[in-house]
């Protein structure tokens, strides 16, 4: 019965802590995919729109003063009138590049190939100078304007972002470039407060997959290494320059890695956002060991209660298995395991061991004059006077109808007559008052004590052949066998 109740208990508890296991898990996953999905695939490409416009909006400046200059009278006749005078062209850069505070301010002569500068003639243009073919690109696009990443010569060969226009006489044909730059640094800055902005990674990649601007641009940490490696992986590489705009998740290192990549035509180059760190994972993973706490409380109490209430039944089962409803004594069944075991102790210890079988005197008379309730009445009464009688150390149990067995341990035939005659006078004493009309019970006892050979059929039969004799001799009386 133990193993029973242990299995059924491990099966409860197995079946309890896999089903909270299995359901807490499976919701915090299912959160977990759903919030990489949003950000991957909503609020990513949102970013990615908004740092767009932002630096096309940053842009509008130069590009709106190269218009300027490109439309600007004082230019154009200059430069219809034959570039008379270059200290007035040097100055009007000179003050483009104040007034505006542009990094630097430009223009070249279609008909000198002159490079002017705010520092004075640099140069003249060249179709045979590698760093000269962006001029005549220019000349030769259908588009008023360009916008090109590129060194400064002037600078340093500092990397800068240019505002290439053409500039045009009044016949609309073309006579020149002109335009100002803004150094990398300046759209760094620019990329710097967009990440604290979007708290995201936000970075720029050529087709090749270096990186030419980024927030860890001046940074040498572990997490500038890190990105390093991750734009080195070609398959990552190879997927973005796929497609002029994607959001997908990446593997990467043992960890996701939420990516949206946009191709930015006018520096050719591509913007990414990326982010490795869900915002809301920290909430979902607490939110899990709260429910895992949550659920060993549930599935402790639940197994308490399940372990109390198994406890109870089957107290209740055994007490229904070994005890007479009627009296509360044992019964038959339990009597035989308790002579079992005390047999046992008999053949490695022998003591002196007594029983007394007794029958109630002419119950069937009782219950054909009383009725059976009258006779439960009274079989519930001798039980309770035999009872109150008897050591805790004695064995007392409803053998039959109206038969008990009591068992006395430690106790010889003589104690154990003595012990029957004093119950049978106290039965005798002791009548039994049933609706204002007095039931006078008495009892016939057998009274037989365990030799070496007796098992427990022979001796409960010595003490049934000594009842049956105190019938014969009268009833109501002691006889020993």
């Amino acid at each position: 019965m133990f193993k029973r109740k242990k299995r059924l208990v491990t099966f409860v508890t197995i079946l309890l802590i896999s089903g909270f296991l299995l359901t807490s898990l499976a919701s915090y996953f299912i959160s977990l995919a759903s919030l990489r999905d949003q950000v991957t695939y909503s609020e990513l490409p949102l970013t990615s729109d908004n740092v767009y416009s932002e630096i096309q909006r940053d842009l509008l400046q130069p590009l709106f003063i190269s218009s300027l200059m490109a439309s600007d009278t004082f230019l154009r006749d200059w430069v219809i009138s034959e570039e008379q005078n270059h200290d007035a062209i040097i100055r009007y850069l000179n003050e483009i590049q104040k007034t505006y505070n542009t990094f630097t301010a430009f223009f070249i002569s279609d008909k000198t190939y002159n490079y002017y500068h705010p520092d004075g003639l640099v140069k003249q243009v060249s179709p045979d100078e590698k760093r000269d073919d962006w001029y005549f690109r220019v000349r030769d696009m259908k588009e008023d304007f360009e916008t090109n990443v590129d060194i400064d010569m002037e600078n340093d060969d500092a990397l800068t972002i240019f505002i290439n226009y053409r500039v045009y006489d009044y016949q609309k044909n073309f006579i020149g470039a002109t335009g100002v730059g803004l150094t990398v640094n300046s759209v760094q800055k620019l990329i710097n407060r967009y990440q604290k902005k979007y708290h995201r990674t936000i970075l720029f990649i050529d087709k090749t997959g270096a990186i030419k601007l980024s927030n860890y641009n001046s940074d040498k940490s572990d997490s500038a290494t890190e990105l390093h490696l991750l734009m080195e992986e070609q398959e990552l590489i190879t997927k973005i320059t796929s497609s002029d705009s994607l959001s997908f998740q990446h593997k990467h290192n043992d960890y996701n890695i939420l990516l949206n990549s946009r191709f930015i035509e006018e520096f050719d180059w591509y913007l990414i956002v990326l982010q490795t760190e869900l915002p809301g994972s920290g909430k979902l993973a607490r939110t899990l060991l709260l429910n895992l706490a949550i659920c060993a409380a549930i599935t402790i109490v639940v197994l308490i209660i399940t372990n109390q209430t198994i406890s109870r039944y089957q107290n209740d089962i055994e007490k229904m298995a070994t005890t007479d409803k009627l009296t509360g004594l044992y019964n038959r069944q339990a009597l035989d395991i308790l002579f079992k075991q005390l047999l046992l102790e008999q053949n490695r210890q022998a003591t002196e061991l007594s029983i007394l079988l007794l029958d109630i005197d002419h119950f069937k008379h009782i219950n054909d004059t009383h009725g059976h309730p009258a006779g439960d009445a009274v079989l519930k009464h001798f039980a309770t006077l035999l009872t109150t009688r008897l050591r805790e150390a004695d064995i007392i149990c409803r053998w039959g109808g109206e038969e008990f067995i009591i068992v006395l341990k430690d106790c010889n035939l003589e104690t154990a007559t003595n012990k029957a005659e004093e119950l049978r006078l106290a039965i005798m004493n002791n009548p039994l008052s049933v609706t204002n009309t007095q039931i006078q019970v008495t009892a016939s006892i057998g009274v037989s004590t365990h030799e070496p050979d007796d098992n427990s059929d022979t001796l409960i039969n010595k003490a049934d052949k000594a009842m049956y004799k105190a019938k014969e001799q009268g009833r109501n009386r002691v006889i020993c066998q």
